[in-house]
């Protein structure tokens, strides 16, 4: 399961690459009025997104079951 891991990531970060080209001149500008947190995030976008796709082809029912008893490992 290992290497399938790592290969998921490998694309899945590949398209997050590209699409933050993509975006990158069509996104809005943030209001600098409002007051908002900075604080940074500890998993990137593509991580994130890999955990769902392992999710989703598991046997789990729940998420929380699904990253405590097989993630954690990893």
């Amino acid at each position: 399961m290992e290497d399938k891991v790592t290969e998921i990531f490998f694309y899945v970060d590949e398209f997050c690459n590209e699409w933050y080209k993509a975006i990158a001149g069509h996104q809005l500008t943030e209001d600098s009025s409002k007051n908002t947190r900075n604080k940074p995030c500890k998993m990137s976008d593509s991580e994130v997104i890999t955990i769902m796709i392992l999710f989703h082809l598991s046997h789990y029912r729940n998420v929380k079951n699904f990253y405590i008893r097989l993630m954690r490992l990893y």
